[in-house]
């Protein structure tokens, strides 16, 4: 029977080496590294991307190795070409991440398949550079994986918050309470002074160039509110006017934007008015959440430039819509229609639909219809029809 002795011999000898113990330190770096950036891409549903773009970068390090380029350069361009191609896909057409990633990992691949077996020199060193060997780590790469894990810690953490302020209807702020002081913290005070405070109908935000209203929508439940972000009327700068009058640019010209009268070099005066367009109304967008009906909602959505509402159900399930107090995707699109909305952006879809399925029937109604995915970003101008 084996000593303790020499089990510990037997586990610890490997280490006497130190390519052994720059890897045992490699690979626990790594283990954090990629628990804190894999957290991020799981919930980006991209979780095939850590396989992928090794994958695809394999066939720019083989065109690198045959035109006697740096393999890590050629595998980097292969790589952010690969994350490119994936956002083009996905964002030009109905094909999801996951479907995109898999043909870039493929194509990548294949290539770089191709292009090694037709050389004479067929080598193991040039899959050895793109697979890795964790033996063959060196000191700087342990650096390196260091530092990146640092980086990321630094992006991710969180700084000191000096007070915490929760707003929310009445009930859901009963339950955060709930949660924070018996569940979290469980009798314990929290690490900052917290506020929550309630929002009712009406303004709940006002700055000097947009302000944020609430309003009542109908769902299970009390406080289910909506929000409209309005930007606030102004007069559009006439810069020809400006021209004609022979306004100089710089300072004077921004004078004459916030309202103010200037005088100009050679003694003339001007106001305002003379290079200020008429009124013009500022941006509207409409946000609801879960809702049960739109009847209600079609005052606070008139002329809005963007509506974001859930589109929960199909039609063809509009009974259970009902039950549960949901939308489908037509009543979205019927109350943008009504409403005079110029884009509208549905969310909260069921699962068991599909996205195209979705903005087809919406469309039916209201052909400038997207369906919002994770990450999406947007930006809402007056009149703008795209927005994307």
């Amino acid at each position: 029977m084996p000593l303790i002795s020499d089990v510990l011999e037997f586990l610890t000898d490997p280490y006497a080496s130190e390519f052994m113990r720059r890897a045992l330190v490699a690979a626990a770096l790594m283990s954090v590294v990629a628990a804190v950036v894999g957290s991020f891409i799981v919930l980006k549903g991209m979780a095939f991307i850590g396989d992928a773009l090794p994958h695809a970068s394999f066939g720019g390090v083989a065109v690198a190795f045959v035109l006697g380029a740096n393999l890590q350069l050629g595998g980097a361009i292969a790589a952010l070409l690969s994350a490119l191609a994936i956002g083009f896909v996905t964002r030009r057409s109905f094909i999801r991440h996951d479907t995109a990633i898999g043909m870039t990992l493929m194509a990548g691949f294949a290539l770089g398949l191709v292009i090694v077996s037709r050389q004479s020199g067929y080598t193991v060193d040039l899959f050895s550079f793109v697979f890795g060997n964790v033996l063959a780590v060196t000191w700087n790469d342990v650096w390196v994986i260091l530092g990146l894990g640092g980086l990321l810690s630094t992006f991710l953490r969180w700084e000191a918050i000096e007070e915490l302020e929760i707003f929310g209807g009445r009930s859901t702020l009963d339950r955060v309470h709930t949660l924070l002081y018996d569940v979290v913290l469980r009798g314990n005070q929290p690490p900052m002074p917290l506020k929550m405070q309630e929002i009712k109908p009406g303004l709940i935000f006002e700055a000097e160039d947009f302000s944020v209203t609430a309003f009542p929508v109908t769902h299970r439940g009390p406080d289910c509110l909506g929000f409209i972000f309005e930007e606030k009327a102004r007069r559009p700068f006439l810069a020809q006017k400006a021209d004609e009058l022979n306004v100089p640019f710089g300072p004077e010209r921004g004078e004459l934007v916030s309202g103010k009268a200037i005088t100009l070099a050679d003694g003339r005066r001007l106001t305002s008015d003379e290079v200020l367009g008429a009124w013009e109304k500022g941006s509207k967008l409409v946000v609801v959440g879960d809702a049960g009906r739109t009847d209600n909602l079609l005052e606070v959505c008139k002329d809005a430039d963007g509506l974001v509402i859930e589109s929960t159900y199909l039609d063809e399930e509009a009974d259970m819509a009902r039950q549960f107090s949901h939308l489908t995707a037509r009543m979205g699109a019927e109350l943008a229609t009504k409403a005079g909305v110029k884009k509208l952006i549905l969310t909260h879809i069921s699962r068991r639909y599909r996205e195209k399925d979705v903005i087809a029937e919406a469309q039916s109604v209201f052909s400038n219809t997207v369906v919002a995915r994770d990450f999406d970003t947007y930006q809402i101008k007056r009149d703008n029809q795209d927005g994307r």
